[in-house]
């Protein structure tokens, strides 16, 4: 299970005007909130463990598919010292 699925609807005079549906990878994968919270899968990725560096790519790559395993497939890892950008495709 990745998680809840959320539909919300807004119905007036019989009429639906409004409806959003919020996916278990929208809530998994959501930026911090307006209090500066992190979302569960940034929650999980920061301070991780990486004991070497031939695993700095299988670490975070673990992590993100136990969220949701179709995110990995084309991840970008940012060096935010360096800018540099690397991506990993599985």
């Amino acid at each position: 299970m990745r998680g809840p699925l959320l539909h919300c609807v807004l119905v007036e005079e019989e009429q639906v005007v409004r409806y959003d549906i919020i996916t278990p990878t929208g809530w998994n994968f959501s930026p911090k909130d307006n209090s500066g919270n992190r979302g569960p899968a940034e929650t999980a990725l920061v301070g991780a463990e990486i004991s070497s560096p031939e695993l700095k790519y299988v670490i975070p790559g673990r992590i993100i598919r136990s969220f949701d395993p179709c995110i990995a497939c084309a991840t970008h890892l940012l060096d935010c010292r360096t800018d540099n950008v690397d991506e990993i495709l599985y």
